[in-house]
C-alpha cells in the first residue's frame, strides 16, 4: 500500500461571524457600497482581500481567505467602516474545501459500492464517484482524471491522510488505469483548453462537464465582461472579477477540473467606452476611459497577487477598424501593460487584430522594449502557423477548428517552445457552440496524435507549457 505523501490544496476556509447587533442590509449598502444579490448583500474588501456576504440574519460570512486571522480582520474592517464596535464578535468555523490529485486516471466503474472504511456511489449528473470515508469522516468526490475534492474537511492534514490511504487501496485493487477507447490505448495525459469563457446564463457547469466527458482535465477560464454594461469603477471591476473567480471555484469543486484564471479588460469594452465617453465629455472622457482601463488592470493584478488569478488578459487592441486615436491609445495602454507584466513576471493573453504579416513582429518588438519574456506573451486566437520564424518568439494559442489541423501538423516541429490549443468557447445562449464547442480541444488532441504528432508534443501543449507560462 502506498505510503508517500500527496499534496493537498486548501481552496477555501469558510468563516461566519455573528455580531452582537445584526447588520442591516440597507446600512451596508448605503455606508460602504455593498451590492444586493438574491437576499444577501456582498461587499468586496481590498485590505485584507476577501469577499464578505451579509446573510439574511445580518451575520458576516467571509469567503476567499485561508486563515481565521485574515477572515476576522476583514470582518472587523467592515464594522470599522460602518462605525460599529467589533467587540463581542463571535466566529463560527465552517468546513474547509480541499483538493488533491492522484497521479493516474481512475476507472470509476470498477469501484464497488462497498469498500474498506467506506462506501462509493457514482453520480451520473456530476460524472464523478462520491466516496463516503468513514475512517477519516470525509466525503470525497473523485473524477476519472484522478482529481478529488473534499468539501467538508475539518483540517487539510486529515485530507492528506485520507489521500494516501485511498491511493493505496485503489492501487492494490487495480482501479488506476490507462484510458481505453474501444480496443486501443489512447493518450491519457492532461488536456487543457487555453481560452474558455463561462456564463451563468449559459451552460455554465454543463459546458465544463462536456469538456471533461471527452477527456478534458484543465481550463484556462478567461474573464468575459458584460459588454452591454462593463464596469466603470475600480470596485465594479473587482466585483466582476470576483464572479469569474467564483465560477472557477465552482468548476473545481463541482466538476473536478483544474482551472487557471485570466482577468483583465477586453479591448472591445475599452474601445466602446472610450468612444461613448469622448463623445459625451471630450478630453475629460478620454481621461476617464484611461483611468478606468488602469483600474481594471489594478483590480486584476490584486487578484494575481492574492494567488486567485494566474494571468492578465485578454488585453490588446480592437480586431475591427477603429479611428487612429483609439488604435494609438490602445497601443499606448498595451505598452504600459507589457511593462507591468515584465516587472511582475506575469503572463499576458493578447486579443489583437486578425492575421497580418506585421502583427507578430510588432507585438514582439513592443514586448522586448518593455523587457518581457516572450514565452509569457500568449497570442489568443492564433492562426495555426506556429513556426518560430512566424511567431517571433510569442506563444501561440491556436484556435483549433478543423481547418487548422493541416497547417499545425506541418509547422509544429518548428515551434521553439510549443503551442496551446483553444476554443474561445463563449457560453453565449444566443450563439450556442461559438466560437468552438467545449468538446473541441480533446477531440483535436486525439486527431493530432492519430495524424502522427508525437505524444510528447501534446504533453508539452497540455502540461509542461502551461506550467512554464502560468506556473504550476
Amino acid at each position: 500500500m502506498a505510503t508517500g505523501s500527496i499534496d493537498v490544496r486548501v481552496e477555501n476556509q469558510l468563516v461566519r461571524f455573528v455580531c452582537p447587533t445584526p447588520l442591516n442590509h440597507d446600512t451596508v449598502v448605503a455606508e460602504v457600497g455593498g451590492q444586493r444579490n438574491s437576499g444577501v448583500v456582498i461587499k468586496a474588501m481590498e485590505r485584507p482581500r476577501a469577499t464578505l456576504v451579509i446573510d439574511e440574519e445580518g451575520r458576516i460570512v467571509v469567503h476567499g481567505t485561508h486563515r481565521i486571522e485574515a477572515a476576522r480582520a476583514a470582518a472587523k474592517e467592515l464594522l470599522l467602516r460602518m462605525g460599529m464596535d467589533d467587540s463581542g464578535l463571535v466566529a463560527e468555523m465552517g468546513p474547509v474545501v480541499v483538493s488533491f490529485q492522484f497521479d493516474r486516471a481512475l476507472n470509476l466503474e470498477a469501484i464497488p459500492a462497498s469498500l474498506p472504511s467506506g462506501t462509493a456511489e457514482f453520480d451520473a449528473r456530476l460524472g464523478c464517484t462520491t466516496l463516503t470515508d468513514v475512517r477519516h469522516s470525509l466525503t470525497v468526490q473523485i473524477w476519472p482524471n484522478g482529481k478529488c475534492i473534499v468539501a467538508d474537511a475539518r483540517h487539510p492534514n486529515m485530507v492528506a491522510m485520507a489521500a494516501v490511504y485511498w491511493n493505496g487501496v485503489f492501487n492494490d485493487r487495480g482501479f488506476f488505469v490507462d484510458r481505453i477507447c474501444g480496443n486501443r490505448m489512447v493518450y491519457d495525459g492532461p488536456i487543457l483548453d487555453n481560452h474558455f469563457h463561462l456564463n451563468r446564463k449559459g451552460l455554465f457547469l454543463d459546458a465544463a462537464r462536456s469538456f471533461q466527458r471527452v477527456g478534458g482535465t484543465d481550463l484556462v477560464l478567461v474573464h468575459c465582461p458584460d459588454f452591454s454594461s462593463p464596469p466603470e469603477t475600480l470596485e465594479g471591476h473587482r466585483l466582476a472579477y470576483a464572479d469569474t473567480l467564483s465560477m472557477a471555484k465552482s468548476v473545481r469543486d463541482e466538476v473536478g477540473l483544474g482551472v487557471r484564471v485570466v482577468l483583465g479588460p477586453h479591448p472591445a469594452a475599452f474601445a466602446h467606452q472610450f468612444e461613448r465617453w469622448v463623445s459625451e465629455d471630450g478630453e475629460a472622457g478620454k481621461e476617464r476611459a484611461i483611468e478606468n482601463y488602469r483600474h481594471s488592470i489594478q483590480a486584476a493584478l490584486d487578484f494575481v497577487h492574492e494567488g486567485q488569478a494566474h494571468a492578465i488578459g485578454e488585453v490588446g487592441r480592437p480586431h475591427w477598424p477603429v479611428s487612429d486615436e483609439i488604435w494609438n491609445l490602445s497601443n499606448e495602454l498595451l505598452d504600459e501593460t507589457l511593462h507591468l507584466a515584465a516587472q511582475e513576471g506575469l503572463p499576458l493573453q493578447l486579443h489583437v487584430e486578425g492575421e497580418s504579416e506585421d502583427t507578430y513582429p510588432d507585438l514582439a518588438q513592443r514586448a522586448l522594449r518593455q523587457g518581457m519574456d516572450l514565452r509569457k506573451l500568449i497570442r489568443h486566437y492564433s492562426p495555426p502557423d506556429v513556426r518560430e520564424a512566424h511567431t517571433h518568439g510569442l506563444t501561440p494559442s491556436v484556435l483549433c477548428g478543423k481547418g487548422a489541423l493541416e497547417r499545425l501538423i506541418e509547422t509544429h516541429e518548428m515551434a521553439k517552445n510549443g503551442f496551446f490549443l483553444e476554443t474561445d468557447y463563449m457560453d453565449d445562449p444566443r450563439r450556442p457552440g461559438a466560437v468552438l464547442g467545449p468538446k473541441t480541444v480533446p477531440k483535436r488532441t486525439q486527431q493530432l496524435l492519430a495524424a502522427g504528432v508525437d505524444e510528447e508534443v501534446m504533453w508539452n501543449t497540455h502540461s509542461a507549457l502551461p506550467n512554464l507560462v502560468y506556473g504550476e
